[in-house]
């Protein structure tokens, strides 16, 4: 369970009324058939507290960007609109001046840039996310941020999901082709069609959410990032690639491919150490 700060809690040094704390809270994921332990620590803690994070882990932060603003332009029956931003944000601590700086950057680029603006309102929208901690130990950091938006005149609400992990002794940003080899994306596919197929869902079901990870692993390697990591293995999420009415199918912690699955095919590399390290245990 991530932490979730609501607006107005925070203050510049000074977290639920305790200075000088770290709190650490364990982490919980949603439970199916391939479930596993997605553990770590998310925490609270603030710069002026002097605290620094546990080995291997980021101290993880979570606040509200709210933004609102008057549309110059009515609905079709001539209401006034609103634009309006409210989403989770999300802000490491305690890691080496540089990779916070890194990770800071690539996270806060989520939930930024002209799509969470609201400058120039011409018709009205609603954005709204949430942001969840799925690992964070191990020098492995990842995290997901839901997004789901309404534009005026749309014919119905939108949903979307950012996935982000990093390798915290470096700050990288991870994408599939980082931890495996080029040649591994078939394997890794037909680990996530296994997955897909131990599911109880209806044969109809299956086959669309076979078809969604199918446009996953369309992309090129170094282009997939739909992964969150786990003690299991890596889980790959099709909701991105799936039809609006069936996105809510999709299962929360998304298909489980296994380290022991993949692990000859996991690059051995310095980059990929802490990976290595994980997939070696899990076996």
């Amino acid at each position: 369970m991530a932490l979730a700060i609501a607006p107005g809690t925070m203050k510049k040094a000074h977290w639920f009324g305790l200075a000088a704390l770290c709190v650490f809270f364990g982490c919980a994921a949603a439970q199916n058939e391939d479930s596993d332990s997605q553990g770590g620590a998310v925490s609270a803690g603030t710069v002026e507290s002097g605290c620094s994070a546990p080995t291997g882990s980021a101290i993880v932060t979570l606040n509200n960007k709210v933004l609102s603003a008057a549309a110059t332009n009515a609905d079709f029956e001539g209401n006034p609109q609103t634009c309006s931003v409210n989403v989770q944000t999300i802000k490491v601590l305690g890691l080496p001046s540089a990779i916070q700086t890194k990770v800071n950057a690539k996270l806060a680029a989520v939930t930024s840039g002209p799509d969470f603006s609201v400058k120039d309102c011409t018709d009205g929208f609603d954005i709204s996310g949430a942001t969840s901690v799925s690992y964070n130990k191990d020098g492995l950091l990842s995290v997901t941020t839901s997004l789901d938006s309404y534009y005026q005149g749309a014919a119905h609400p939108n949903t979307y999901q950012t996935y982000s992990s990093f390798d915290l002794a470096t700050g990288e940003l991870l994408q599939l082709g980082d931890i495996v080899e080029t040649s591994a994306k078939d394997l890794v596919k037909a680990e996530a069609l296994k997955s897909v197929n131990r599911s109880h869902m209806e044969a109809e079901d299956k086959a669309t959410m076979a078809e969604a990870l199918g446009f996953t692993f369309s992309r090129p390697i170094t282009s997939i990032s739909d992964f969150t990591i786990t003690e299991k293995g890596l889980r790959f999420n099709p909701g991105n690639n799936l039809p609006h009415a069936m996105a809510a199918l999709a299962p929360a912690n998304g298909y489980l491919v296994s380290w022991k699955s993949i692990r000859a095919q996991i690059k051995d590399t310095p980059a990929t150490a802490a990976i290595r390290a994980l997939a070696d245990r899990a076996n």
